[in-house]
């Protein structure tokens, strides 16, 4: 039960995303090259709500954590949460996205092209909220599942034409429409209520092999789509 709420929640959060004394290097970094794709690392506070009755909050923090750092180069990205299972995400560019729990002998794989959400429709609204100090827009996607709010900064750029093909969490929407990285996620559906916030973004060259994964385990498809 928990390892379906857990593929539940991975659904959830797209690309995936204390500003302290790197906020003054995120924010001239972005400045400099505003037209560039961010590369670097975002770290996200997050909390996870179960609301089919098979996880508690506290069992959510415990196997799911309360954090994640998300990594992106490019068409690249790799996302770390600090629950227990120690769960990373990886995607490199392709139609699969990968996902590795810790002390398992598989490699769990969704194929990106597929969705298993119906969108309804898309709205935006300016200047919603401040985050870190950056003043945010929100892109609120509607779909048969529930909504899905992100709030963005075009500081933080992303290349809509890497995630084209990324259907799955409706990523392609939203960088279509943003051209940015979300700096908070607020996902609100029948399974569960989930948010992630921004608490730190260190813009910063990354090496390729960051996004090495265990390509020897034993490959096996995500039954949750």
């Amino acid at each position: 039960m928990i390892k379906r709420h857990f593929f539940y929640f991975l659904g959830s959060i797209l690309l995936l995303f204390s500003f302290g004394s790197n906020a003054i290097k995120a924010q001239s970094s972005a400045s400099a090259s505003a037209s560039a794709s961010f590369e670097g690392i975002i770290v996200y506070d997050m909390l996870y709500e179960d609301r089919l009755g098979l996880l508690t909050k506290e069992q959510a923090k415990l196997f799911l954590g309360d954090q994640y750092t998300y990594t992106v180069k490019g068409n690249h990205y790799k996302s770390e949460m600090n629950g227990l299972l120690l769960t990373t995400q990886y995607y490199l560019g392709g139609d699969t996205l990968y996902t590795h729990t810790k002390n398992t002998s598989s490699l769990t794989w969704n194929d990106v092209r597929q969705n298993g959400d119906s969108l309804i429709r898309v709205e935006t609204q300016t200047n919603v909220d401040t985050i870190q100090g950056f003043i945010c827009d929100r892109l609120s996607i509607y779909s048969k599942k529930g909504v899905y709010h992100y709030y963005y900064n075009t500081q933080f750029a992303l290349n809509p034409s890497d995630y084209a093909h990324h259907a799955f969490g409706f990523s392609d929407v939203f960088a279509s429409k943003t051209k940015s990285l979300p700096l908070k996620i607020v996902t609100d559906t029948k399974e569960a209520y989930s948010v992630s916030i921004a608490k730190h973004i260190e813009a910063k060259k990354i090496d390729d092999s960051v996004f090495n994964y265990p390509n020897q385990l034993r490959r096996v498809a995500n039954p949750y789509k």
